[in-house]
């Protein structure tokens, strides 16, 4: 996950280029691609668990006690921020990536 992470933000970082107005959309798609890719990796490094379709080999059990909540990120500049919320709205912020 981190390798990837790593690869894709250097992907972020580059220079949009494009000849036409076309070739402009399909690489601001692109881009766009990339940042969703980084999110989910970021939020799946985050999640110290397994549930569902989200399995890790470091954390095979499932973790209701720290992780039945929602994680949410949110894309603030440079940066991603990360925080959970309870189901009676407790939030609990993770930091920034």
């Amino acid at each position: 996950l981190k390798t990837a992470i790593k690869n894709l933000e250097g992907l972020e970082r580059e220079e949009i280029k494009a000849r036409d107005s076309h070739e402009l959309m399909k690489a601001h798609e692109a881009k766009s691609m990339v940042t969703t890719a980084l999110m989910i990796l970021k939020a799946s490094l985050l999640r110290e668990e397994s549930r569902g379709t989200h399995h890790r080999v470091d954390f095979p059990q499932r973790d209701d006690l720290h992780w039945k909540r929602w994680l949410y990120h949110k894309k603030a500049e440079e940066r991603t921020e990360f925080w959970t919320e309870t189901k009676d709205g407790a939030k609990n912020a993770l930091g920034e990536f």
